[in-house]
C-alpha cells in the first residue's frame, strides 16, 4: 500500500537522502550503477546498463520482462527481501509499469517511487507531442492509488491545457510516493480505453478532477 505521497520541486531528494543511510539493504530499480543519484547507498541494481561497483550487485536486463526478475527473486529467496527499493523516473519510460510495481513488492519490504507530475508532463511540448516524447505513461494519484494513463493524442486537446498552465517547478514538478508491502498501481480503464473517443475522454477527465491529490 502507499504510505505517503507528495508533490515536490524537480528532483527534491533532501528528505530521502537524509533517511537512506538508515534504510538497510537498498535495491535501485532502473538506476544505472555509478550514475544513479542513489549509487552511494544501493547495494544492488536492476538495469540494462552499467557495471556494479565494489560490494554491489547488478541484475542486468529490461525490467519490463518477467524473466529478468527471476534472478532477483532467487537472490531474495536466499538472502531475504531488500529493506528498501528505489524506482525514480523509471515507470513513465517502461512498457509494463504494472509488472515492475508487482515485482517491487515481491523483492523489497518498502520503497520510494518518483515520476514526473501530470503538471510537468503537460507543460512540456515537443512539436505536436504533449509531454516528453520518450515517456509512455502519465501518473495520477486517485484515492491513495497510483493510476497509469497511456500517453495518447487525446492529451493534446485544449481541455488538458490547464494542467500545463498549473505547472510550478518549485512545487508540483514530481509525484513522490512511498509504499510498504506492495505497490498499489492500476492501469486507467483496466488497460482498456475504448470502445470510442467519448469513453476514453471521460476516463482521462480524472486527470483534471484530481488536482488536489496529485
Amino acid at each position: 500500500m502507499l504510505t505517503s505521497w507528495r508533490l515536490t520541486k524537480w528532483r527534491d531528494r533532501a528528505d530521502i537522502l537524509a533517511r537512506l543511510p538508515c534504510c538497510g539493504r537498498i535495491l535501485d530499480v532502473g538506476g544505472q550503477p555509478g550514475r544513479s543519484w542513489a549509487s552511494g547507498f544501493a547495494s544492488a541494481f536492476v538495469d540494462l546498463n552499467g557495471a556494479a561497483g565494489p560490494g554491489q550487485t547488478l541484475f542486468r536486463g529490461n525490467i519490463s520482462l518477467p524473466h529478468v526478475w527471476e534472478e532477483v527473486k532467487a537472490h531474495v529467496a536466499h538472502h531475504g527481501k531488500f529493506d528498501f527499493a528505489i524506482c525514480t523516473h523509471v515507470l513513465e519510460d517502461v512498457a509494463c509499469p504494472e509488472l515492475v510495481c508487482e515485482m517491487l513488492g515481491q523483492v523489497a519490504l518498502r520503497g520510494y517511487i518518483v515520476t514526473p507530475s501530470k503538471y510537468a508532463e503537460c507543460a512540456h511540448v515537443e512539436g505536436a507531442w504533449l509531454g516528453r516524447y520518450h515517456h509512455r505513461w502519465l501518473f495520477n494519484l486517485e484515492k491513495a492509488r497510483l493510476v497509469a494513463y497511456p500517453k495518447i493524442g487525446l492529451l493534446a486537446l485544449p481541455a488538458f491545457a490547464p494542467l500545463g498552465a498549473a505547472y510550478d517547478s518549485r512545487a508540483n514538478a514530481e509525484l513522490q510516493v512511498e509504499w510498504q508491502d506492495d505497490v498499489d498501481l492500476a492501469l486507467a480503464g483496466d488497460d482498456y480505453l475504448g470502445p470510442n473517443r467519448t469513453v476514453a475522454f471521460a476516463l482521462y477527465r480524472r486527470l483534471l478532477d484530481n488536482r488536489s491529490t496529485s
